[in-house]
């Protein structure tokens, strides 16, 4: 009886690192959330970041609002981050953003920004990468 009871306390004593683990779209999340600064924005390989010089993205779970983000960013908006591709994050308004790099203190995405045919929106439009800072 005391190997069973060994046994079975010592299987109870298992890692608990499952327990803890957050599951990448959290994490992918937990990464984003804060208050982002422009640092540089190229539209069709071409510095524009005159253009966003107040620029600011805050992010918060799957929440954005932005100052200053002209025609390619709406003032406030939701996301959903891609559950096979946790670098890709599609924004309510159907424009998918690609994230180049992401870490403490930067953050690189990349979008295709377009108006549809017909559409009454005008301004700036085309491939557009955002660098960003803490």
């Amino acid at each position: 009886n005391t190997v069973i009871f060994i046994l079975f306390f010592a299987s109870g004593c298992g890692n608990d690192d499952d327990a803890n683990t957050i599951d990448p779209k959290t994490a992918q999340l937990n990464a984003l959330a804060g208050l982002w600064q422009v640092n540089g924005v190229i539209n069709d390989n071409i510095d524009v970041s005159d253009q966003f010089t107040s620029f600011t993205l805050q992010i918060t779970e799957n929440r954005y609002t932005t100052q200053n983000g002209g025609n390619p960013w709406p003032e406030q908006g939701t996301f959903d981050i891609k559950s096979d591709n946790i670098n890709i994050l599609t924004r309510d308004d159907d424009v998918e953003l690609k994230i180049d790099e992401l870490n403490e203190g930067t953050l690189v995405f990349s979008f295709n920004y377009s108006v549809s045919p017909g559409g009454r929106r005008s301004g700036i439009t085309g491939q557009f990468t955002f660098s960003l800072v803490r």
